[in-house]
């Protein structure tokens, strides 16, 4: 001993912690074993020993080159990824022919390791049981085994407190998402039925009128198809529109003649709405002489609507995209000429479509104008004439329509 700085622990099991790779040298004397170590020397008989099944020590644990501890491992972060854990055989003896092996769940099947250590990646989240066993690499007994507990924890957004927040969270915006909805249904039943309610009111106004009734027909078919498409705007819109123009003809078919700035507002107004009606396929000019005295000049009332509706109805209805309204007033010595011309399909094209579908709404409409004109003839003291024709012969389809009315001398009769 004085030669070695050592003392001599008298009965030193392998069970109380002598570690093969501890020991330096080994020797035998008197039936006995010493074993050198950098501490200490343990004394051995090994008839004495008794060999149990739970000789396997967990040398050191490691992850990403950071040391942990069995404590460490009941408590993994989610981002774990690499865990390196060494171990060893406490039996000195057996330490040339063991083998180990581990697997990680209970359900697995036994993993051969080359070393003795057990290296663990990309765990997912959850509870493991680590088993790591050591065998005689050639008989196959069991030398000892050793079991481990990991948990790696679950990432934030995964746990269960997260996700019944989240479903309950989704559950309530769905349900608020359902309140504004309903809320929404009952705004839109709401006006939907102030919009019919004031569509009756008006139809009971227009029954009273002396409007076309094509015109009348169609624009309470174009109110109840807004109204149905939902789109609540221009159907407020386009019956705002409507109920004004009811209400001026309803005033002005009171007498037999208007003003001509009046004529051209109700004009403007009408061609407007059929302009909404038809989505905007046609475009429209208006053109008043500025000699003319539109405050003071007096023509029978209505006396054009008809054919700035055969024009849109029956010409620019078959054009698609750029079609063209043109409404012209003009003074020509003590005449008024008015022009309304279209680039539709044409007059001939327009009584043939009619014809085919079994309507004659053109020829009846002129006729209708024949026998205002007649009337008026007899009672003003100036004449009325007009004439129809096509704007374009050379077209092949669409030739267009130009119709001319002219009140002859009517600023001499009415001294302007």
């Amino acid at each position: 001993t004085e030669k070695y700085p050592y003392y001599v622990c008298n009965a030193y099991t392998s069970s109380s912690g002598l570690i093969p790779e501890d020991i330096l040298a080994s020797y035998s004397v008197d039936s006995f074993i010493y074993c050198v170590s950098k501490t200490f020397i343990a004394k051995i008989k090994p008839e004495e020993e008794k060999h149990s099944v739970n000789k396997v020590y967990i040398t050191n644990i490691e992850s990403d080159q950071r040391k942990l501890s069995l404590n460490d491992l009941a408590s993994l972060p989610p981002n774990v990824k690499n865990i390196k854990i060494s171990f060893t055989l406490f039996d000195f003896s057996k330490s040339e022919d063991v083998a180990y092996s581990y697997k990680l769940l209970d359900r697995n099947n036994w993993i051969e390791l080359p070393t003795n250590e057990v290296l663990l990646s990309e765990l997912s989240a959850g509870k493991y049981n680590l088993q790591i066993l050591a065998r005689n690499k050639y008989s196959g007994q069991i030398f000892g085994t050793e079991s481990i507990l990991l948990q790696v924890n679950q990432v934030w957004w995964k746990k269960i407190w997260f996700i019944l927040f989240v479903n309950v969270s989704l559950l309530f915006g769905i349900f608020l998402l359902y309140r504004q909805w309903l809320s929404r249904q009952m705004a839109t039943k709401n006006k939907i039925s102030n919009l019919e309610f004031d569509l009756k009111e008006v139809k009971l106004q227009a029954l009273e009128g002396q409007m076309n009734p094509h015109f009348i027909f169609n624009s309470l078919t174009a109110i109840q198809y807004f109204i149905q498409e939902n789109k609540l705007k221009e159907a407020e819109y386009f019956l705002s529109q409507f109920s004004k123009l009811i209400r001026a003809y309803l005033e002005a078919a009171r007498n037999s003649t208007i003003l001509l700035a009046s004529e051209v507002s109700l004009l403007t107004r009408y061609i407007e709405l059929e302009h909404m009606r038809f989505e905007h396929k046609f475009d429209f000019n208006i053109d008043v002489d500025p000699n003319l005295h539109g405050d003071e000049l007096e023509i029978p009332t209505m006396l054009i609507q008809p054919f700035i509706e055969n024009a849109i109805r029956h010409g620019l209805f078959h054009r698609k995209i750029d079609g063209k309204l043109n409404l012209k007033f003009i003074l020509s010595d003590r005449d008024l000429i008015i022009q309304i011309m279209d680039n539709g399909i044409g007059i001939e094209n327009a009584k043939t479509i009619s014809n085919e579908l079994g309507r004659d709404n053109i020829s009846r409409a002129l006729q209708i104008f024949q026998e205002k004109i007649e009337l008026y003839n007899n009672i003003n003291t100036f004449t009325i004439a007009y004439s129809v024709e096509n704007l374009n012969e050379e077209e092949t389809k669409f030739k267009g329509t130009k119709v001319q009315v002219i009140l002859k001398d009517i600023l001499n009769s009415q001294k302007i």
